[in-house]
């Protein structure tokens, strides 16, 4: 199977923040901090001058105000002592509501918190200073880290005041808090209320789309690039909906567009234009992965010094043997063959042992099959594969076979930035036949290791690594080994729109059999290359 980015599927959804442009990311790739599609992402801590000078501007802007609104709570008889007194409430509330205001905005919470404290138990002029003071109270419990003190404040500003921007924010603290449904009813509301802002629809795609609503997601997020069509990040995120919705032709045109595009990424710092790079290869890779396609894979294992590298197989032995070669062609149709991360694939193949110490295929071990490979899990690399097994050479078998094989790595596939950095790769198979000559095989290979780039798409990884084999049909035994090893990788045929196809690794280990059911324990020497085209 080639490998499939995991991460590719699995998209949560960070708060959105209420300014242009700002987009959360479906899936766990890190944003760049800073400016992302021209909006601040986050703010940092003010220094000393700057709070003074932020929060004479803030109560400077709220006075300036404040004479209409005193004005518009003023009875409209009485005497002027009495309107006197109302116009100073107001300006009082107001007043400290803007210093609660800057103390948050200048990195302090508890502080704006604290300040709010004696306006707890009112009076209010108005519902909408009331509406105020609970939307600052909601703000200042949020930074603090208490969302649900902040949900309940903000429930309480929206009942008063229900502004489009409190319904936004309070269905981002719903979803936050695992109510899915409130979050709907509250980002819907906040979209009807302004239906130009792109962020509040942005917002709803997201939500419906973590929520498994991939078609309302696709739309939502369609009409926002009609508007703002230079949305790099919301592309991406289109492209991974329609692959949710199994419309994949859609999905690689969104990646595609990307790609084309990628100049609208962030690349004012090294940091950026690393993942940037990043961004583009796994578009790429996705590409390989989501077209229809044919895959070629070749390979030989051999086994040149030990005790275990004289064992002469038998059957079907020869699958989990260090002295077998293969062939393998599968072919990933349309249509069915890719639908949200899951994949099937028909195949056909022949494997075969060599005699101990040479390089010549015994004639009587050739075995051929043709099966299915499905990998039902979006997320895991598990592959469920069933073949019928047909009889090549005197030892082959006519059988049907079933196997479970289970793989994950890191670093395998070069790292488009870094010149160094970790590799490591986990699989494991289990494969049984149906049918008299019964065996069931076992195989378990872990490697941890590092990268070391030294070219442009060449990479040698020394590792450490333990293999298991076992056999417990005819001709039962067992094995472990471990020791050291490297794998030298190239990876070739690439173009604009797709990552390099082609693979060759040659693999030496060099290792100790430190249990052997039928052969004392010694050193091996091993070869491995492998092939895909």
């Amino acid at each position: 199977m080639k490998p499939w980015r995991s991460n590719e599927h699995r998209r949560s959804n960070p708060t959105i923040l209420a300014c242009a442009g700002v987009r959360a990311p479906l899936g766990q790739r890190g944003g760049a901090s800073g400016v992302r599609d021209g909006c601040l992402r986050c703010a940092h801590p003010l220094p000393g001058i700057a709070k003074l000078a932020l929060v004479g501007a803030l109560l400077l802007s709220f006075t300036a105000g404040i004479p209409s609104a005193g004005a518009a709570q003023a009875p409209s008889s009485g005497s002027t002592g009495e309107t006197s007194a109302a116009f100073s409430s107001v300006e009082k509330l107001k007043l400290t509501l803007a210093l609660s205001r800057s103390y948050r905005l200048t990195g302090e919470p508890q502080r704006a918190l604290d300040t709010l404290a004696p306006l707890s138990a009112g009076p209010w002029p108005s519902a909408a200073i009331e509406a105020e003071y609970h939307d600052e109270v909601a703000r200042d419990e949020d930074a603090l880290g208490r969302p649900r003190e902040a949900r309940g404040e903000l429930e309480t500003a929206v009942a008063l005041d229900p502004t489009a921007e409190r319904r936004f924010r309070l269905g981002q603290l719903a979803e936050r808090l695992g109510d899915p449904e409130e979050a709907r009813r509250q980002l819907e509301a906040a979209v009807a209320a302004e239906p130009g802002n792109t962020e509040y629809k942005a917002a709803l795609a997201y939500m419906l789309r973590n929520s498994g609503d991939f078609a309302g997601a696709a739309q939502l997020l369609s009409g926002v690039l009609a508007a703002a069509p230079n949305r790099y990040a919301l592309h991406e995120d289109l492209g991974y909906t329609y692959l949710g919705l199994g419309e994949n032709e859609k999905a690689i045109d969104q990646f595609k567009w990307a790609i084309d595009n990628q100049q609208l990424y962030p690349n004012e710092t090294q940091e950026e234009r690393d993942a940037t790079s990043r961004t583009i290869e796994g578009l790429r890779r996705t590409i390989n992965a989501v077209e229809p396609h044919w895959t070629a894979y070749g390979y030989t294992n051999l086994c040149l010094t030990g005790h275990y590298c004289e064992r002469r197989t038998q059957n079907l032995e020869s699958l989990i043997s260090t002295n077998q070669g293969g062939l393998e062609l599968d072919y990933q149709p349309p249509g069915i063959g890719y639908v949200d991360g899951r994949i099937f694939q028909g195949f056909a193949r022949t494997f075969f042992s060599y005699a101990p110490g040479t390089i010549n295929p015994q004639g009587g071990s050739f075995q051929g099959g043709v099966g299915i490979h499905y990998k039902p899990l979006r997320d895991y690399n598990l592959v469920l594969s069933g073949e019928r097994l047909i009889k090549f050479g005197t030892n082959a078998v006519n059988n049907w076979e079933g196997r479970i094989s289970f793989s994950t790595s890191s670093g395998y596939e070069i790292d488009p930035v870094a010149s160094q950095s970790w590799y490591s790769l986990l699989y494991l198979d289990l494969a049984g036949t149906a049918q008299s000559p019964h065996q069931v095989l076992s195989y378990a290979d872990g490697r941890g290791g590092v990268n070391f780039k030294f070219a442009d798409r060449m990479v040698i990884s020394p590792f450490v690594y333990g293999i298991f084999r076992g056999n417990y049909g005819i001709g039962a035994n067992t094995s472990a080994e471990t020791g050291i090893g490297a794998s030298l990788r190239g990876f070739f045929y690439e173009d604009k729109y797709h990552a390099p196809q082609d693979a060759v690794e040659l693999l030496p280990r060099l290792g100790y059999t430190v249990y052997d059911s039928l052969a004392t324990p010694s050193v091996v020497f091993s070869i491995t290359v492998v092939a895909r085209f």
